[in-house]
């Protein structure tokens, strides 16, 4: 009976480091990024992949419009660092895979302020604007 026990003990021990071994990444995969394909390119350590960031900060716009006094409204601007990556080809002078990433609002929506204009006809006049909500890093088109 206790040769069962401690049998089943080195069992469950052994089916422990089996699995656990068996789940670790492979040291590529600790190490950086690999390719898809079945030869296992090796493109960069982990070390070396920054995180991007991207913030989303106030500030006071002044709108001037011609025969308009200048009006202060409150409005946010994009700030950060965003990631970009040029994988050359070596088919062609185009690259084999290209990114490119701003700080760029994510959300924005019109606003209307309305103008004081004593030097035109109609005294006040309407102006649309667009306010940055929110910012993130997005990938720009070229």
């Amino acid at each position: 009976m206790v040769l069962i026990t401690m049998i089943s003990k080195i069992l469950i021990i052994l089916c422990l480091f089996i699995t656990t071994t068996a789940a670790r990444p492979s040291k590529i995969e600790e190490d950086g990024l690999k390719s898809q394909d079945e030869h296992d390119v090796f493109i960069m350590k982990k070390s070396e992949l920054k995180n991007g960031w991207c913030k989303t900060l106030p500030f006071k716009q002044t709108i001037k419009v011609d025969g308009c006094l200048p009006v202060t409204v409150k409005n946010n601007y994009c700030y950060g660092q965003c990631n970009s990556l040029y994988i050359p080809s070596h088919e062609s002078p185009l690259p084999l895979f290209n990114t490119c990433a701003s700080c760029l609002p994510q959300r924005t929506f019109t606003k209307t302020v309305t103008l004081r204009c004593p030097s035109l006809s109609v005294k006040f006049r309407k102006h649309k604007y667009t306010y940055s909500k929110r910012c993130r890093c997005s990938s720009v088109k070229r």
